[in-house]
């Protein structure tokens, strides 16, 4: 006889998977998450009405592990939307997004959590992140700890001065679910909207980057797209300061700041938005010279 309290009973963990057209990474993204060595977890992947075979490689794993939850979308509800989806639907002390195109080590969840529930002053964990292949940089995949005991201390330390930030690695962090609620209704529709996320969360609590375990990441995200930048240049001045509205969001966030902390803030995300508008012009420039290049070509 079935127990009904064990029916009731909420995973400890939700990881929420958003895909599209993921069927040539999905399957070692998801091994990598069946075989944690902490096991009371739920796995919501929610398929964006994919095109390729995405959905018979989601139904090969959720047809073995009940702990999977295969949901496909009848149309294409948007990124932002799909990630939201996933959010939305987690029922548990604890959440974390996970790409279909990256994997972790077995010890990732078991780690994070005993970290997370011996720190309740730490809103989110995450292991050492790395290019598949690659060795982990703290810097790169922007992973490093935020623990300063100043509120304003990490949020300025979310940006740092060496130029080297590449990704945003604490997105994929595991995070108390209950400090996640407000994402859900938070604009998203501006470059940088996922560092919005980090910082709002930091007034929740800090981020830990532990020692051990380890996230291979896919060379192939969209971060690593340099026209994301058009398609989140909705005005003008985006030209110009790429990460305008993220930039004046972090101004926002901080709590009676000083003048020093006010200025190197600045510092920062002007250094931030310096290296991206010169990223992107030169991104442009290179389209418009293969353009110009085929067009001068002669018809064979």
């Amino acid at each position: 006889m079935t127990d009904p309290m064990a029916q009731l009973r909420r995973p400890r963990v939700a990881i929420g998977m958003p895909v599209f057209n993921g069927g040539a990474t999905l399957a070692p993204a998801i091994d990598s998450l069946v075989h944690q060595t902490f096991r009371d977890f739920t796995l919501i992947i929610s398929d964006n009405a994919s095109t390729d075979y995405t959905q018979s490689v989601c139904e090969r794993f959720a047809n073995v592990d009940p702990r999977i939850e295969y949901v496909r979308q009848h149309n294409n509800i948007g990124a932002e939307a799909n990630f939201n989806f996933v959010l939305q639907h987690a029922n548990a002390d604890y959440f974390m997004w996970a790409a279909a195109d990256d994997s972790r080590s077995p010890d990732f969840l078991g780690l994070c959590v005993a970290f997370l529930d011996e720190h309740p002053d730490y809103a989110a964990a995450n292991c050492p992140t790395r290019y598949t292949g690659g060795l982990p940089d703290p810097i790169a995949m922007a992973d490093y700890s935020l623990d300063d005991e100043d509120l304003n201390t990490n949020i300025i330390n979310v940006f740092h001065l060496s130029g080297r930030l590449r990704l945003n690695s604490r997105f994929y962090s595991l995070f108390r679910r209950e400090h996640l609620s407000f994402w859900l209704s938070e604009p998203k529709a501006y470059l940088g909207s996922d560092w919005s996320l980090i910082i709002r969360t930091l007034h929740r609590g800090k981020f830990k980057r532990l020692d051990a375990g380890y996230t291979d990441i896919g060379r192939h995200g969209a971060s690593k797209q340099l026209d994301i930048f058009k398609s989140y240049r909705s005005r003008f001045i985006h030209w110009f300061i790429p990460f305008l509205d993220l930039s004046r969001f972090a101004r926002r966030a901080l709590i009676q700041p000083s003048r020093q902390q006010k200025i190197e803030l600045l510092r920062r995300l002007f250094y931030l938005n310096t290296r991206i508008f010169k990223r992107q012009l030169m991104y442009e420039i290179k389209l418009l010279l293969n353009v110009f290049l085929s067009k001068s070509k002669p018809n064979s």
